[in-house]
């Protein structure tokens, strides 16, 4: 029996949960239909759970640190605009993409037969 690998190893390689050879992305953030191990990655259900944990958390980021840099500095509001706007942009695409390997993961893990 092959030994699978571990949330750490996935999540690093962006890898299929069973064989851990393959990366589970067609794209950017479209998960494929099947890994070449044989493995329906589209039975895994993963939902919506990437994209609201990815907000949630980033929008406590992003309010705790625009709060303390308007304390820390009070630049003008369009400082706030260019800085916030692209970090919210990039930060919830690149959480997104690790929270749906880390569902994918549990859900294999958790849920396979």
């Amino acid at each position: 029996m092959e030994k699978k690998p571990s949330l750490i190893y996935v999540l690093q390689n962006s890898c299929c949960p069973q064989c851990g050879r393959q990366s589970i992305f067609q794209n950017f953030l479209k998960i494929k239909e099947k890994c070449s191990c044989g493995l329906k990655l589209s039975n895994h259900e993963i939902g919506d759970g990437p994209s609201f944990f990815s907000m949630f958390f980033l929008n406590i980021f992003i309010i705790f640190s625009a709060i303390l840099v308007e304390i820390k500095y009070s630049p003008p509001l369009w400082v706030h605009i260019i800085l916030w706007g692209p970090l919210i942009i990039f930060l919830s695409v690149f959480l997104i993409r690790y929270l749906k390997i880390l569902f994918l993961f549990l859900n294999f893990k958790y849920r396979s037969k």
